[in-house]
């Protein structure tokens, strides 16, 4: 097991983030950018700056950096049927997506939303053939609150690898990440936060 801790910002009215690794230490002052439709990742050990896809995995994990970022799914995908299911103690609703773009992860999902406050249950990954990919669980979420703005936060996400496992006593056991949600803020930040100087500078911090 390994663990990561990271700062995220994000400006979602613009599609504008950044992720500022703190831990551990060999890892930390690495950082990711996103601004004018481009990701980009700064390691301080060289002072260079890479392009990297929302697709990618976020530091060796089965999170992709685009977790962190807002989901477009009215504007990426077309409903392909709805139907109401029994998600463990909630009532939802599940919605099978289908991409009406290439500019996307995963050309297919699922999305189980509960009925009486609308929140993202669980979502599955799938590819094009029709395989599951990934699978996650977000089993609670957090009221934040900001000068008379409130939003619900995931507390944790659990995001589990459906192509990556082993078979113990029988059972198969698919690698999981857990992403973990602390300290969570509406209050705006910077203009500054959301560009590549201010990765440069926090790196050496």
């Amino acid at each position: 097991r390994s663990k990561t801790n990271a700062t995220i910002y994000r400006r979602d009215k613009s599609s504008k983030w950044t992720i500022l690794i703190t831990a551990p230490a060999k890892d930390k002052g690495k950082g990711y950018l996103q601004t004018d439709d481009s990701i980009w990742f700064y390691d301080p050990a060289d002072k260079r700056f890479t392009f990297t896809s929302s697709k990618d995995k976020f530091q060796g994990t089965n999170a992709n950096t685009s977790d962190f970022a807002p989901q477009k799914y009215s504007t990426n995908y077309d409903i392909e049927s709805i139907s109401e299911v029994k998600l463990g103690a909630y009532d939802c609703v599940l919605f099978t997506l289908k991409a009406n773009t290439k500019n996307v992860d995963y050309p297919q999902i699922k999305l189980w939303v509960s009925k009486d406050d609308g929140l993202t249950r669980k979502k599955e990954d799938y590819s094009l053939s029709g395989q599951r990919l990934r699978t996650t669980a977000i089993p609670s979420y957090q009221k934040v609150e900001e000068k008379g703005k409130s939003y619900q936060i995931p507390v944790n996400m659990v995001i589990q690898d459906n192509l990556k496992g082993k078979k113990i006593n029988g059972k198969m056991n698919y690698e999981k990440t857990i992403i973990s949600i602390s300290n969570a803020t509406l209050a705006k930040q910077d203009d500054a936060v959301y560009t590549k100087p201010y990765l440069e500078l926090m790196s050496g911090k």
